[in-house]
């Protein structure tokens, strides 16, 4: 799996995958979250300038938006396209016919998130509303006819 960008979301993002016994490769364009990322076992970090080349099964950009586009998509080597970034394609409709023509899987941002944003909200949820003394009382609560 190759990550770009080795911010907060991608970080525990890789931290999951690791644990699930993936392969990964990641870069930034900031030296300080490479290094964090070499920390990492498992994890081996390249180049940020020709990282969209990188073999991988999924290509999972979580920077800044627009790194899909009219030079990149040609050189993608990954058949998924799976990231949290935002705007990740510079020209929606344009890129998003490159991908298609290339037989590239493409999930869109605004799908993926709304995955993050699931997720958060039930652990949120689970943290914070649902405690198993909350669920109790309630349950009690319902039982004397409230």
């Amino acid at each position: 799996m190759a990550v770009q960008g080795f911010g907060n979301v991608a970080t525990i993002l890789v931290e999951h995958l690791l644990r699930a016994g993936a392969s990964i490769v990641t870069t930034d364009i900031y030296e300080s979250a490479r290094e964090r990322a070499r920390q990492l076992d498992g994890v081996e970090v390249i180049d940020p300038g020709d990282f969209h080349r990188c073999d991988a099964d999924i290509f999972a950009p979580c920077p800044l938006g627009g790194v899909l586009n009219e030079n990149t998509i040609p050189e993608l080597r990954a058949p998924i396209v799976c990231g949290v970034a935002n705007n990740q394609l510079l020209d929606d409709d344009g890129d998003a016919q490159r991908l298609q023509d290339r037989g590239v899987l493409y999930a869109p941002d605004y799908i993926v998130n709304a995955g993050v944003s699931s997720t958060r909200f039930t652990s949120w949820m689970e943290t914070t509303i649902a405690t198993p003394q909350r669920l109790r009382r309630r349950r009690s609560s319902t039982r004397a006819g409230w």
